[in-house]
């Protein structure tokens, strides 16, 4: 709703607590000037098989961070059930967000919805050493100011960025700070299935990024 730029979204989640009271879940992290964001920050939610569980989903336009939900400016919303989502083809729902008349996707847009398992070993730490050798660059001058991006492979095969490196100035031979990555951020406990992708990419400082090349590896 913004006049002069696209929207600044987020998202909140409410739902219940036990004595059925209304109680924010967990939000995302706000992604500025979008108007098709893709949330990266995940919801960790309990779920109980046998029972119903209500969630409302919130998105709102993040003007000022200091000022209450009632401040801001109100994008949509929709209501389902953990159980809904779940049981979604490949636990992934699409629906039109509502505003205050009923739902209208071409007025609000819509919501795409994943829920993933998070397995016992996501809290595992995997700790990496990455560089590169002979690292091509398209600058004329230079040897190139590389950076890699690693995403994981969502469940519906959509690519997720989870970490970005630092920039390595005019080196063919990059060496990027230690990372450590949890297993469950990386792959969702699946070491040998669910590719992560390292991208590389020749950092400029007056342009859009120059694409360098990318690898597939698992985590094993």
């Amino acid at each position: 709703k913004d006049s002069f730029s696209k929207s600044d979204p987020i998202c909140i989640v409410m739902g219940k607590d036990r004595a059925g009271h209304e109680v924010e879940l967990g939000r995302t992290e706000q992604i500025q000037n979008n108007l098709n964001p893709r949330f990266t920050t995940p919801i960790p939610l309990e779920y109980f098989f046998e029972e119903r569980q209500d969630l409302v989903f919130l998105i709102y336009d993040i003007d000022d961070p200091r000022a209450s939900l009632d401040k801001q400016d109100f994008l949509g919303s929709f209501a389902t059930t953990l159980g809904s989502i779940v049981g979604a083809r490949g636990s992934c729902l699409t629906s039109a967000l509502s505003g205050s008349k009923g739902a209208n996707e071409k007025k609000y847009g819509s919501i795409k919805i994943l829920a993933e398992e998070i397995p016992s070993n996501a809290d595992d730490i995997l700790k990496l050493r990455l560089g590169a050798k002979k690292a091509a660059t398209k600058d004329w001058f230079g040897k190139g100011d590389h950076y890699l991006v690693i995403k994981r492979t969502r469940k519906d095969g959509l690519l997720e960025e989870i970490h970005k490196t630092e920039v390595v100035r005019n080196s063919a031979d990059p060496v990027w700070a230690g990372l450590e990555l949890r297993v469950g951020a990386l792959c969702l406990g699946d070491l040998e299935g669910s590719p992560v992708v390292i991208e590389m990419y020749d950092w400029n400082a007056h342009s859009a990024p120059d694409f360098i090349g990318q690898a597939a590896v698992t985590v094993r």
